[in-house]
């Protein structure tokens, strides 16, 4: 159990600089998923001494179920699918637009917000940090979004505090280094793992990456 994100995020950016030879501040840059994952990320990229950003991802929702994710989409509109639970519980091509068309609005705003035009990832590492991954959806299309928009020797290292072994699995395929604290057997939601998980609102956000 993590006391709250910020805990959190002090013991993972030690764990990086434990296990990783990252290079120095200028060569590096965190980029966080908004919301919860700007917290942990705050203190990443204060303990590596680097610029600390966003890349926006939303999870495509069920039509029926809008907490249960079937995808979930990039900063550029490209959506990852969970191909198996599509199949599951037969989502017709037309209702996969409708979901995927909601989403886009969502990060089409998100990205106007939090200004994430300013970023260029051209020959820099980048950390993408999250508060967790249960099913790691939002973080392939974060690393997939990164891998197309990078230059140069720039390498991709995913972190987050807790995470399952399946999405570690899957991400570890995509990434050059996949680093984690927890990697419990039971896992049923994120903030199961953190004795404080409040809600994190977009004026924090905003306000931790100073914008």
């Amino acid at each position: 159990m993590f006391r709250d994100r910020r805990e959190a995020g002090k013991k993972l950016a030690d764990e990086l600089v434990r296990r990783l030879d990252l290079g120095d501040g200028d060569d590096l840059l965190v980029l966080s998923i908004p919301r919860g994952g700007v917290v942990v990320g705050d203190e990443v990229a204060r303990r590596l001494g680097c610029e600390h950003g966003v890349v926006v991802t939303k999870k495509v929702g069920h039509p029926d179920q809008k907490e249960l994710a079937i995808g979930a989409m990039g900063p550029d509109g490209e959506v990852v699918w969970d191909k198996e639970a599509i199949k599951r519980y037969g989502i017709s091509e037309t209702e996969l637009k409708i979901q995927a068309q909601n989403s886009k609005l969502k990060v089409k705003n998100y990205n106007l917000k939090f200004k994430t035009e300013k970023q260029s990832l051209s020959e820099k590492t980048v950390v993408i940090v999250d508060d967790g991954m249960a099913t790691g959806l939002t973080m392939k299309a974060a690393v997939f979004y990164v891998r197309k928009r990078q230059r140069g020797e720039g390498g991709v290292v995913v972190a987050v505090p807790v995470a399952s072994a399946e999405a570690v699995g899957d991400l570890e395929q995509e990434a050059d280094q996949v680093v984690t604290l927890l990697e419990p057997r039971w896992f049923s939601a994120v903030g199961q793992f953190y004795r404080e998980f409040p809600q994190v609102d977009d004026e924090e956000v905003l306000e931790l990456l100073q914008v």
